[in-house]
């Protein structure tokens, strides 16, 4: 499924639990990648681990329960392993990068790779999430996508956070596998001016952000192409496929031929 020319890669696991993947309306396109939503009552196991790969963006994750609701924030800057109790349901928010910064006024730089209690943040407009959790436990999943979605439009409206050139550009290039010497020649700013953006606002750096697109661009294509790893390296960015190999093994912890045999054999196996 596509949004903006990024390919949503899902969780193997999660296509078998219905996962509903929804594109926010425009209003809040600009700020919102996608939410998506998981029944995981409709699964055998009891607990599921899935790994997670960085993508500059971060997650606002409301678990729901018959009477009792959670929401998680989390900012992964590197692969990690999430679990995720099957006795649950799950709504989830996917933030482009910089959505934090702009609508909740958080410092993602200092929440690294840790699900926090998002209710334990100081963020922009806290009262409302109570009034979200109460809800939310007496309402369906679509509901419940419904009224998160009602939320982030009155947000942006109460926000009015402003379109800022700069963090346009890290989205494209995210989108379209820039380095950051294209970033800065697209910038119009000092490299200074850019690495102290890139740090305040997306809790990374652009030479980071270059390093998840070459990933993600990677991920997609092993598993949507035939293409030799060699060749899908260079089409990435990356100088041979020895090059290739190591970065793509330091930030997702297998090979691209071992990713690419596990996510097809899962295919092949009717798990997808």
């Amino acid at each position: 499924m596509k949004n903006n020319n990024v390919d949503y890669i899902l969780p193997t696991n999660f296509r078998t639990m219905g996962l509903t993947i929804i594109e926010p309306p425009a209003f809040i396109a600009r700020w919102v990648q996608c939410f998506w939503l998981m029944d995981g009552r409709k699964s055998s196991e009891r607990f599921i681990e899935e790994k997670l790969y960085p993508d500059a963006g971060t997650s606002l994750t409301f678990t729901v329960s018959e009477n009792n609701a959670s929401v998680s924030f989390l900012n992964n800057t590197q692969v990690m392993m999430k679990r995720w109790d099957m006795l649950n349901t799950y709504v989830s928010i996917r933030f482009k990068p910089g959505a934090a910064f702009e609508l909740l006024g958080l410092d993602v730089s200092e929440i690294r790779d840790i699900d926090v209690d998002f209710t334990d943040l100081d963020f922009t407009h806290k009262i409302h999430i109570n009034l979200l959790l109460n809800t939310l436990p007496t309402l369906n999943m679509i509901e419940q996508q419904h009224l998160l979605q009602d939320w982030l439009i009155n947000l942006v409206c109460r926000a009015s956070p402003r379109i800022n050139k700069l963090n346009t550009l890290f989205i494209q290039a995210f989108e379209n596998v820039l380095s950051p010497l294209k970033i800065a020649e697209h910038s119009g700013v000092g490299n200074r001016t850019l690495q102290r953006y890139a740090r305040k606002h997306l809790g990374i750096t652009p030479s980071q952000l270059y390093c998840y697109a070459q990933i993600h661009s990677a991920r997609q294509k092993l598993i949507s192409t035939s293409n030799a790893i060699a060749a899908i390296g260079l089409d990435c960015g990356y100088f041979d496929q020895a090059h290739f190999t190591n970065a793509f093994r330091e930030h997702t912890l297998e090979t691209p031929l071992q990713y690419r045999k596990r996510k097809l054999s899962q295919i092949s196996n009717n798990i997808f």
